[in-house]
């Protein structure tokens, strides 16, 4: 498989504050790759390295098989980037500044690919609309059709469904997986709805505190990590302490419900069971869950 993107040991700080302190990652040609971390994590900063914007105390970035250049970025011609939100001239129709978008990059208008990139984002029948009128979702949606002028390798999408409603969430989702899978192009989501990159990334590596926590295919590495584990048994409290002093590196939790909260691989799930029923502690419920907002939230 091979690598648009390798990340090699990337350090940034701004002031006595270190964004990044250690930061490796590898993007193949084809993923959808999910890049999640918490606020304040170092996502961002990471992103504006592999664009060019930042440069990096150390370290470097590999794109498409060459070191980063950024006296000559001719890498850029081949990334389609949207960070934060997208701006346009609001007064102006999707076709106008598509049309305007292509001469600023130094490309010759072509009305055929322009209108074929709306229809791909949904937006042909409101080429000729001023984006004043748009939603949030439409806006975002224009935001990917400028990523696709270029005819882009590689596409960097920074938090493309924050604020969005859930019929917006889902009209970028099948954006996403059609681009991907229809038109061939890798991508790199960063997003803090994990449910969502749940459902479209491939791989992922997640970071915490400007360093790399884990890196994988996301399957593999949900299949392989703790699960949430929900417990429901006589006397909660009573059960609860008996965990607590015989798993001393796990924390259990009680809720309102009564429910008895934790996160265990499934070898120590079995040990839990047996010894609540050792000592007189019927279980009257045992479920797992395996998300990746609950994989997240256990290792960060």
């Amino acid at each position: 498989m091979q690598a648009l993107i390798r990340a090699h040991h990337l350090q940034k700080s701004f002031g006595n504050q270190k964004a990044v302190k250690d930061i490796s990652f590898t993007v193949n040609q084809g993923d959808i790759y999910g890049f999640l971390g918490p606020n304040g994590s170092g996502k961002s900063t990471s992103i504006r390295i592999i664009l060019g914007l930042l440069t990096p105390d150390s370290g470097h970035i590999e794109l498409f098989g060459e070191i980063q250049n950024r006296s000559k970025p001719s890498f850029l011609s081949r990334i389609g980037a949207l960070i934060e939100r997208p701006d346009f001239y609001l007064y102006l129709s999707a076709y106008r500044n598509l049309e305007l978008m292509m001469r600023y990059s130094g490309l010759t208008p072509n009305k055929t690919q322009i209108m074929t990139i709306l229809e791909w984002v949904g937006l042909a029948e409101r080429a000729k609309s001023a984006v004043k009128t748009f939603s949030h979702g439409m806006k975002q949606r224009l935001g990917i059709a400028q990523t696709l002028l270029h005819e882009p390798d590689l596409i960097i999408l920074d938090e493309p469904v924050n604020g969005l409603d859930p019929q917006g969430i889902k009209d970028i989702r099948d954006l996403i997986l059609r681009l991907n899978r229809d038109l061939g192009k890798t991508l790199i989501i960063s997003s803090h709805i994990l449910r969502e990159m749940e459902l479209i990334a491939n791989r992922m590596v997640v970071i915490n505190r400007g360093e790399v926590v884990v890196e994988g295919v996301v399957k593999k590495l949900l299949s392989e990590g703790s699960q949430r584990v929900i417990l429901v048994c006589d006397q909660a409290e009573a059960a609860l302490k008996l965990l607590s002093s015989h798993f001393p590196d796990h924390r259990f939790e009680l809720n309102t419900l009564g429910e008895i909260h934790s996160f265990a691989a499934t070898p120590e799930v079995v040990e839990f069971n047996r010894l609540l029923v050792q000592n007189n502690y019927p279980v009257r419920q045992l479920a797992t869950q395996n998300s990746l907002e609950d994989y997240f939230l256990n290792i960060t």
